[in-house]
């Protein structure tokens, strides 16, 4: 027999938050459960990146039922069920896929976002500005490059990467400046301005900041993982290396990783 799993799940979620169900799902609303979505979806990134299909269908069902636990709360405020989600997406990607559902043409991805964007303009009306409705709880470098791209869109841009490399060197001096004057809380939005800036370099040689920044953690996470082997296995504490020790065992395990 066909289980039907999606209807079973919100059968578990009504009956998790029942008065007979689980205490701690009760006691949930919207903004206490904010936290675990984070958290959900961090760790789909996670198997994703590790490439396991069988931690992705894992993390991904983790993900869902987030959404029905959030679904289930609305249906008891009488807000909306999670057939209404379900309903309300479907609906809105039939709309937003002309060119797939209708008669609309699109031969490549650039038509696909003017369409996209074009139809999402009719749902929701004209903008005041082409910053409005970007996520306040989007990541910050995510949410710098989404405002940059927006920005570019409408012509507020330098015409190559060399306009955003230079703008990246004005700004290290500024937050110089301040840091030789003491002054931290200038230093503070000028390193602000800084990090601004070289995302904006990212986003003009067209790769996105936030993965360049993980890559970067992930490539000192390996290594320095091999430094603590490296003082584990020698006969010498942390504390009686030297930095110029330290800096030459990193250096050696940096030309062995090239």
């Amino acid at each position: 027999m066909n289980q039907n799993w999606l209807l079973e799940l919100a059968k578990i979620m009504a009956q998790l938050r029942a008065p007979n169900g689980c205490p701690w799902d009760r006691e949930q609303d919207h903004d206490t459960l904010k936290k675990y979505l984070i958290e959900e979806c961090s760790e789909v990134l996670d198997a994703i990146d590790n490439k396991d299909p069988d931690e992705l269908k894992d993390e991904l069902g983790d993900l869902l039922m987030n959404i029905f636990f959030h679904a289930q709360i609305a249906q008891e405020n009488k807000q909306f069920s999670i057939h209404d989600v379900a309903q309300n997406i479907s609906e809105k990607m039939i709309r937003r896929h002309p060119h797939v559902f209708a008669d609309e043409n699109a031969e490549h991805s650039e038509d696909v976002d003017r369409i996209w964007q074009e139809v999402k303009e009719k749902e929701k009306g004209k903008k005041d500005s082409v910053l409005d409705g970007i996520p306040k709880h989007l990541p910050n470098l995510r949410k710098a490059q989404t405002i940059q791209k927006r920005a570019a869109k409408v012509g507020f841009d330098w015409e190559d990467w060399r306009g955003s490399f230079d703008k990246i060197q004005e700004e290290l001096n500024e937050l110089k400046i301040e840091i030789e004057n003491n002054e931290l809380n200038k230093a503070k939005e000028e390193f602000g301005d800084l990090m601004f800036s070289m995302t904006n370099l990212a986003r003009s040689l067209k790769f996105e900041a936030d993965e360049a920044l993980q890559f970067a953690n992930n490539k000192f996470d390996q290594r320095f993982r091999k430094v603590e082997r490296v003082v584990k296995d020698s006969d010498k504490e942390w504390k009686e290396y030297t930095l110029e020790e330290l800096d030459k065992i990193w250096d050696q395990i940096k030309v062995e990783n090239v």
